[in-house]
């Protein structure tokens, strides 16, 4: 008898917390989160600005981890739908959308972590906001830039093996390249000067890329004898480096 007691006992406790008990029948030692995700698509400069990568919380893809627990869902509502029961204890609810490796246009990665515990028979809410976690380049031209030259040409080399290339032909910003957070990028470049001869620029480096931050390259020409660049990193931080070199292409 002793041995049919124990062997039904351990049968019961492996059993755990099935999807498909009930709210009423919920076994002593379970409980259930829902899930209340958002979306962040700002993204940091001189000032908070849209990112140009809007996304639905729906289309946001969670993974849940405890003691002895680990699953992925492929989308927020197909999480909703299933609503799992889960053992009480500790646990840490992830959103995420997109690959943190990749680099390129078009190419956002959004994260968003909270710890939640949870209690039997109990439903514990998970405020979860994904937002973007790696980081942009863009780069522009002055208006005083475009007075000396013309048909600039930018090459973005990343730490991970990316190139990229940037055209810029107006004062506003081109388009943004997303780079790994926490890496180093070097841009390079030439244009070409009224007289039409080109000038190449010396490499600019910057290390290390902030998350959630637009990194912008700004090429200026304040005077006839030499151009800049100002590296933005955030509202709190830039460089401006000289390019020095005569503008008069008949000096």
């Amino acid at each position: 008898m002793k041995q049919v007691f124990f062997y039904t006992l351990a049968l019961l406790m492996s059993v755990g917390c099935a999807d498909n008990d009930s709210e009423d029948t919920l076994p002593e030692e379970c409980g259930t989160i829902r899930l209340q995700p958002q979306t962040d698509s700002q993204i940091a400069t001189r000032a908070e600005v849209e990112s140009g990568s809007r996304l639905s919380p729906d289309e946001l893809s969670l993974r849940i981890t405890g003691k002895d627990f680990d699953r992925t869902w492929p989308t927020t509502a197909e999480y909703a739908a299933q609503r799992p029961k889960l053992m009480k204890g500790e646990y840490r609810v992830e959103l995420f959308y997109g690959d943190p490796t990749r680099e390129g246009e078009n190419q956002p990665y959004y994260h968003g972590s909270e710890q939640v515990v949870v209690e039997p028979r109990r439903e514990v809410t998970a405020r979860v906001k994904a937002s973007i976690a790696n980081a942009q380049v863009v780069v522009r031209l002055t208006e005083a830039f475009t007075d000396y030259f013309h048909d600039a040409h930018f090459t973005l080399t990343t730490s991970r093996g990316g190139k990229f290339d940037f055209r810029p032909t107006s004062t506003e910003n081109s388009t943004p390249v997303y780079v790994g957070a926490g890496t180093s990028v070097t841009l390079s470049g030439d244009a070409a000067r009224q007289a039409g001869d080109r000038v190449t620029f010396a490499p600019q480096q910057l290390s290390p890329t902030v998350a959630r931050t637009r990194h912008t390259f700004v090429f200026d020409a304040k005077n006839a004898g030499h151009a800049t660049v100002t590296i933005t990193l955030d509202d709190s931080q830039s460089e401006t480096h000289d390019l020095v070199f005569e503008l008069n292409g008949n000096a």
